[in-house]
């Protein structure tokens, strides 16, 4: 990663995935003859990357097994099946783009497992709200003694070519999720909005302590001059909420991680958004926004930004 590093922040940062039972394979077309597996899961991901997402806060009408209906993303999250999926070539999250693979790469002779995993950061142990869904496969027949695959549909990205399903944990995009299933399609339990939140309460629960130790750091904040006013005060109220929130976050859970990172907040524009950069002679540096929600989503951004930046063994 370069020296200087710098993204935008958005609150609330969690991943909603979308599932739906049963499962309606699509007709798929039969692998061109010598296509190899590689080849396969390409040409599956074309049509994923047709789908448009559901944006936050606007309202849709999707057909929803088999009826019409109105509302919000998250309204749809684990009930539309595949076919509904394709048909509006809409996605409320992860968890439909991962079916919308899985109904794709059986025809293609792929054994699938469906893998839901709760996602290690502040926002997701304060919301419970925050996970990935991904998709196992590996050659039928013959071929069924051939490594797992683990892939990433939402983002077409390959993720592993030897995994194991015993596997309690997987990486995606700078970030690290506990597994809570990984099995059939068929047999995930998950329904609507409000299984999927207290899926992953009970996901948090059974992470081992020592695994979150490592796994999370602690953020140690500095202000500067530059983002107080000449009263005194902070340009930014929500600063006090910011230094506190993620000690009584990890407090909650008797998390103690194992390595601290230091973190210069300076003044930002006059807006909700905020830059995390790096240079040698400053170190972490933090614009933040003025009116910035200083949410938990805020430091579920500085956490995968540090990830980003000096990998996993930060952790």
């Amino acid at each position: 990663m370069p020296a200087a590093a710098r993204k935008t922040a958005r609150a609330g940062l969690g991943i909603l995935c979308s599932l739906a039972f049963p499962c309606a394979l699509l007709c798929a077309s039969a692998p061109a003859a010598g296509e190899s597996a590689d080849q396969q899961i390409q040409g599956v991901f074309s049509e994923l990357r047709a789908l448009k997402p559901m944006a936050p806060g606007r309202s849709y009408t999707v057909s929803v097994a088999g009826r019409r209906e109105t509302g919000p993303k998250e309204q749809f999250l684990r009930r539309r099946t595949a076919q509904e999926i394709s048909e509006s070539g809409l996605s409320c999250g992860c968890g439909d783009y991962a079916l919308l693979f899985i109904a794709r790469a059986v025809p293609l002779g792929f054994e699938a497992l469906l893998v839901d995993g709760a996602e290690l950061s502040s926002e997701s142990l304060q919301e419970h709200f925050s996970g990935h869904c991904v998709v196992a496969i590996r050659g039928a027949g013959a071929a069924a003694h051939a490594p797992w695959w683990l892939v990433d549909p939402t983002n077409m990205r390959l993720l592993e070519r030897s995994w194991s399903p015993a596997a309690r944990s997987f990486e995606a995009f700078d970030t690290t999720f506990w597994i809570g299933y990984c099995g059939p399609l068929a047999d995930y339990p998950i329904h609507d909005a409000g299984e999927l939140k207290a899926f992953y309460a009970r996901t948090l629960e059974a992470v081992p302590l020592e695994f979150m130790n490592d796994n999370l750091c602690k953020l140690d904040f500095t202000v500067d001059r530059s983002l107080v006013g000449a009263d005194g005060a902070f340009l930014n109220p929500r600063i006090p909420d910011l230094l506190r929130m993620q000690a009584r976050i990890l407090a909650a859970r008797g998390i103690s991680p194992l390595r601290k990172v230091s973190i210069l907040l300076t003044r930002g524009n006059d807006d909700f958004t905020t830059d995390l950069g790096y240079s040698d002679e400053r170190g972490w540096v933090g614009r933040l926004g003025l009116r910035s929600a200083c949410s938990p989503g805020l430091l579920t951004y500085f956490e995968r930004t540090l990830r980003r930046h000096y990998g996993p063994a930060l952790y």
